[in-house]
């Protein structure tokens, strides 16, 4: 049970590498490694088996691919550096057993980067998830941002204010950032988490809850009327009515319950 929870624990550390894990010295199916084989400097070290560490190295190719280099042109666009034909030596490669390491993946292919830390965006899906995320926040909590969106990348842009006047400037993007003037940058270049960019936000006096807040008012609405309908609709309708309880957005159930309120009026 405990080289299990071990390897678990090596499972999850090399998901967060920027860098493949080294095959040289590494035992077929038993869980170690020798660092200088054949020297007498060499030490045996706990490791993942050979046969586990080249098909991590295979999965985990495309999440390294985002830690590359980045160039931009003229126009601000922005391309990853890294060599096609390696690529798919690499994934193949791997794939086939032969554990090799010696290009990056495609950008972007693995999604949204999950760290002890937070969440780093990775792909233009993240971006968005991300920036609607923060913006439903300051919504519910009522505070004020200027949001604006990049018209040549995902990049979204957000600007608060402290207390004492001095705005604050977030950045969320998938790639680094290339012309500079923000406060925080949530991206895999800086590996600023969005968790991180919050706490950061609350400590500079931005109240930025970390959940969206519920409106109150409109649960107190959508409450009085589900017991309103319990007592006036009809058994066979009553399945409708537990359906919309299960709504756990208060402004989607009490839309749905005032639907089947105006149903049944007239009747």
């Amino acid at each position: 049970m405990a080289e299990a929870n071990r390897l678990a624990a090596a499972l999850r550390y090399q998901q967060q590498m920027d860098d493949a894990l080294p095959m040289e010295g590494r035992a077929t199916f038993l869980p170690f490694r020798d660092t200088l084989p054949g020297s007498v400097m060499n030490k045996r070290e706990f490791a993942l088996p050979g046969i586990v560490a080249g098909a991590m190295n295979a999965i985990t190719a495309p999440r390294r691919a985002m830690q590359g280099e980045y160039e931009a042109d003229e126009a601000g666009n922005i391309t990853p550096k890294f060599n096609a034909p390696e690529e798919a030596m690499n994934v193949a490669g791997n794939l086939m057993g032969g554990g090799m390491a010696i290009g990056r993946a495609p950008a972007g292919s693995l999604g949204m980067n999950v760290t002890r830390e937070g969440r780093i965006p990775e792909t233009a899906s993240d971006v968005s998830k991300l920036a609607d995320l923060l913006a439903k926040r300051a919504d519910s909590a009522k505070i004020d941002y200027i949001h604006d969106k990049s018209k040549i990348s995902p990049s979204e842009y957000f600007q608060f204010t402290k207390p004492d006047g001095e705005p604050v400037k977030l950045r969320i993007s998938n790639h680094l950032e290339v012309y500079k003037g923000n406060d925080l940058s949530v991206d895999p270049q800086s590996k600023i988490t969005f968790e991180e960019a919050i706490k950061s936000l609350q400590n500079s006096g931005i109240p930025i809850p970390n959940k969206t807040i519920a409106d109150k008012s409109i649960e107190t609405k959508a409450n009085k009327l589900y017991f309103d309908l319990d007592k006036k609709l009809p058994m066979k309708m009553m399945n409708q009515l537990w359906n919309i309880d299960s709504i756990k957005d208060q402004k989607q159930k009490y839309e749905a319950l005032l639907k089947l309120s105006d149903s049944i009026k007239g009747k």
